[in-house]
C-alpha cells in the first residue's frame, strides 16, 4: 500500500500537550505583535483651501461642502478616501481628463471620469489601487502543524506552510498607466477636480498633507 498523506491545522496528528499548545499559541502571537507592530498608521490634513482646512482622521469621515457637491473624506490603511455626493437634481460628471493629481514629488495624473446620479456618490480612492489578479497559489503567514502519515502507526509531525493552500495574487503594473501612483511616507498631493453639469464647467481644488501618527 503506498503512503497517505493528511494535513492537521494547528494541531498535530497525536493530541499535542497542553505545553505544546502554550508554545504555538504564544509563537503565534508574537508574530501578530511583530506584524501589527510595524505598519505606520496615517491620516491626513487638508492644505487647500486655507479657508477650508481640517483634518483628516481614520474613525470619523470630515465633511465638507462645495458648490453643489458634498465631500466627505476618511483615512482608510494609509490612502485617503473621499465620497464626492450630488444631491441635485442633475447628473453631474467628473471629467477625469481635465481632472489631476500632482503626487508629493510632482508628476501629474490623470483621474478616471466618473458620472454622478441625482442623488448619488462615487467613490474615490487616492492614490488609486492597482487591480489585481490570481494565479497560483498565495503568500501569507501562518501558524500550523502537518503531519504526514505513511505505514499504519507512524507519524511525522512537520511544519504546516500556508504558502501553497490557495491561489496566488499579483499587482498589475503598467508604467505607461499614469493614473497610477504612490503616496509614500507623509508629503503633500495637490488635485484639481473638474465637473460639468450640463454646460457648466466648474473646478474644485484641493491639498492634502499625509501624516504618520
Amino acid at each position: 500500500m503506498p503512503p497517505q498523506t493528511f494535513a492537521v491545522d494547528c494541531g498535530f496528528a497525536q493530541n499535542p500537550s497542553r505545553g505544546t499548545k502554550r508554545i504555538v499559541m504564544r509563537f503565534f502571537l508574537l508574530m501578530l505583535l511583530v506584524v501589527g507592530g510595524g505598519c505606520a498608521k496615517y491620516e491626513f490634513d487638508i492644505v487647500e483651501p486655507a479657508d477650508l482646512a481640517k483634518h483628516i482622521g481614520r474613525n470619523e469621515e470630515t465633511v465638507l461642502k462645495r458648490d453643489e457637491l458634498e465631500y466627505r473624506f476618511l483615512a482608510v490603511e494609509g490612502r485617503l478616501l473621499m465620497y464626492v455626493a450630488n444631491p441635485t437634481e442633475e447628473q453631474i460628471e467628473l471629467i477625469g481628463a481635465e481632472s489631476t493629481a500632482v503626487d508629493p514629488r510632482g508628476q501629474s495624473h490623470p483621474f478616471r471620469g466618473q458620472a454622478i446620479a441625482p442623488h448619488s456618490f462615487i467613490k474615490v480612492i487616492l492614490p488609486p489601487m492597482r487591480p489585481y489578479y490570481r494565479s497560483g497559489p498565495s503568500f501569507g503567514i501562518g501558524i500550523g502543524v502537518h503531519a504526514y502519515r505513511g505505514y499504519p502507526g507512524r507519524y511525522w509531525p512537520g511544519v504546516y506552510d500556508p504558502v501553497w493552500d490557495g491561489p496566488r495574487y499579483f499587482t498589475v503594473v503598467d508604467e505607461a498607466d499614469t493614473i497610477y501612483w504612490t503616496w509614500e511616507d507623509e508629503g503633500e498631493a495637490r488635485f484639481r477636480l473638474t465637473f460639468k453639469r450640463g454646460r457648466e464647467i466648474f473646478h474644485h481644488n484641493f491639498g492634502f498633507k499625509r501624516k504618520k501618527v
